[in-house]
């Protein structure tokens, strides 16, 4: 006997008051298929309820006012299930966009198109089509919403969401027998960490009147961690330096905070709502700096107006002092809002001939470059190149130069002091949770970056390798490196011995965040909170979580 088809839509699509959720199957088969992938996460009783109002019965205009509020709702759940950043954030920085050109706002829309989900979407669309027609899928799609909410219908493992065994198992130690919540664990160690945090600082001793000045250049790098390195097979390319720390956490991965957690670098790691208070005097590295003998300087390779970065650096950072005079120097690349980025050896270039005629003892500075920020293209108008394509070889050419200033300062004779860190990282790999380029959750791949230190002057003897620190450090190791540095006198009759400055380095547990995300590391396992005081959720492996190799 031919079995005949079941209308399963055909309610729903003529008006008809049967129950079920007709062709809002296909929605929340869409969502099971994204959750698989990792692309959102589910949350089952919003689901449940969003399938209790399109299954109502409905007729006429009550059948079109149903459909006209599901609409919105299933829209907005499917954006709040996603990784993207909370709505109002995206409203706070609708603004920045309007420094966007068209060239790279369109790159930016194009990166959101994956062709191989969209096909696989295609497919299960086609698919519902057919087997709707025999099977009643609304029945399978609400036992399967049930068994997802089984977590937070019955309390299990007391969380406010679904969150896996395994999760609380590993923030446990292990005991499959121990009751843990991961929402109440993760943020007790997170308060117990900037408890912690408060209390540490690395203060600067004067040199001796018989020391050898020097002077002290941190150079701040957009968009550069072990990732991208890695992901363009540049990781070996690195300047020589005397001491990499290989496990840093740049704890932010957007400028502004960045610039902030570099310049109060002396005091241990604040929460991100902190970072736009006053700090306590002893926790600015530019003012610890000044307190015992350097003046301040300060260099960038772009003219700092995007979201007030000089501003913020000058304020924020206690850096109150004005920008080097870039007139006249070669602009290789334009921003994404069309405005020039110097060469970084021109302007490093131009730092030194500056620092040449002046008189200071010891001058500490600052030099923030831009050169690898997402959107950069040539100026000279190579068409039919993105900014992500062309990375490598901006990436190529930034490590070149530095070479090439180290070199010119070895030959210059001047002491120098250089210790380069990352902001963050470019997110060039991209991964499930974000596309390329999109840095609102701080992840490992993002914040993980290489600080490298090198000192600069006559008879200095560098080690043959470098001085390689594994363990988990953040900004007060390098703040510990620099204060030891000049405590040491490395050009006295002591020698330069890089080894024991790192000897009883300060450790920081991986923390890292933005406005509204938090990411922590526990035993091995990445844990993220998207909003305050919403729930964690394990990062999920494979999605750019990896250590550096």
């Amino acid at each position: 006997m031919k079995r005949q088809p079941v209308d399963n839509a055909a309610a729903p699509a003529t008006g008809g008051g049967d129950w079920g959720p007709g062709r809002w199957n296909l929605y929340f088969l869409i969502e099971f298929l994204l959750y698989a992938q990792g692309y959102i996460q589910l949350q089952p009783l919003r689901n449940l309820a969003l399938l209790a109002l399109v299954a109502l019965p409905a007729r006429g205009p009550w059948r079109i006012a149903q459909q006209m509020l599901a609409v919105p709702l299933g829209v907005a759940l499917l954006y709040a299930q996603s990784w993207l950043p909370p709505f109002r954030r995206v409203l706070s920085q609708a603004s920045l966009l309007e420094d966007f050109d068209l060239v790279y706002l369109g790159e930016l829309l194009g990166r959101f198109v994956n062709p191989d989900m969209l096909a696989l979407l295609l497919i299960v669309s086609v698919a519902y089509l057919y087997i709707s027609r025999y099977i009643r899928l609304g029945v399978l799609v609400t036992a399967a919403l049930i068994y997802f909410a089984l977590p937070s219908l019955t309390g299990w493992y007391g969380t406010r969401h679904p969150a896996s065994p395994g999760m609380a198992v590993a923030l446990s130690g292990g005991s499959d027998d121990a009751v843990v919540d991961p929402d109440q664990e993760l943020d007790r160690y997170l308060a117990d960490f900037y408890a912690r945090e408060a209390e540490r600082e690395v203060r600067m001793v004067a040199p001796g009147e018989t020391d050898q000045p020097f002077d002290v250049l941190l150079i701040h790098v957009c968009s550069l961690s072990w990732d991208d390195l890695q992901y363009v097979g540049l990781d070996q390319e690195l300047p020589a330096f005397d001491i990499l720390l290989r496990n840093f956490n740049t704890a932010a991965s957007y400028s502004g905070p960045a610039a902030i957690r570099v310049l109060r670098a002396t005091c241990g790691q604040p929460p991100h709502d902190a970072l736009y208070k006053t700090a306590p005097p002893q926790c600015y590295l530019f003012d610890e700096l000044a307190r015992v003998g350097f003046d301040k300087a300060l260099a960038l390779n772009h003219d700092g107006h995007f979201d007030d970065f000089l501003g913020l650096v000058q304020k924020q950072g206690h850096l109150d002092v004005s920008p080097l005079d870039t007139t006249g120097l070669p602009a290789p690349l334009r921003a994404f809002d069309g405005t020039p980025i110097w060469g970084d050896l021109a302007t490093l270039q131009r730092w030194l001939a500056v620092r040449e005629s002046s008189g200071a003892a010891r001058v500490a500075t600052y030099y923030n470059t831009v050169t690898l920020h997402d959107g950069n293209r040539y100026s000279d108008g190579r068409a039919g190149l993105g900014s992500t394509e062309i990375f490598k070889p901006r990436l190529r050419q930034l490590l070149g130069d530095l070479k090439s200033f180290f070199a010119q300062l070895e030959a210059s004779g001047r002491r120098v002091l250089v210790v380069m860190v990352p902001e963050h990282g470019a997110a060039m790999h991209g991964d499930r949770l974000q596309i390329k380029g999109l840095r609102e959750i701080p992840s490992p791949s993002i914040t993980r970056g290489p600080v490298g230190i090198r000192l600069i002057g006559p008879d200095i003897e560098h080690p043959l390798n470098p001085v390689v620190v594994d363990k988990p450090t953040s900004y007060l190791a390098m703040s510990h490196i620099i204060a030891g540095m000049i405590a040491a006198d490395p050009f006295g009759p002591a020698g330069y011995d890089p080894a024991a400055l790192v000897e009883d380095i300060p450790v920081t547990p991986f923390v890292s965040e933005n406005a509204d995300t938090v990411v922590v590391e526990r035993g091995g396992r990445y844990y993220i909170r998207l909003e305050a005081g919403g729930g964690w959720v394990e990062y999920p492996s494979g999605s750019g979580a990896e250590a550096p190799r």
